[in-house]
């Protein structure tokens, strides 16, 4: 998962699972699996709702911020 991805999900989601990808997490999240905790700010938005803020956000991280060396 590259920075913009991370912090498109945290901006949205309490707690999901550190091993799944950002695609595998926006999936469950479509499927509202119970490990996928959406902020009690956007808890009465539906799935879509969120799953659409979160790859807007993304988007417009990359689009504007300029990429870095990820840590490994």
């Amino acid at each position: 998962m590259n920075a913009y991805e991370y912090v498109a999900l945290n901006e949205y989601l309490s707690g999901y699972p550190n091993d799944k990808t950002y695609d595998e997490v926006m999936g469950l999240l479509l499927n509202e699996d119970e490990d996928v905790m959406v902020w009690q700010a956007f808890e009465r938005d539906t799935p879509d709702f969120v799953y659409d803020c979160i790859e807007t956000l993304k988007d417009t991280l990359e689009k504007h911020f300029i990429p870095r060396e990820e840590t490994k």
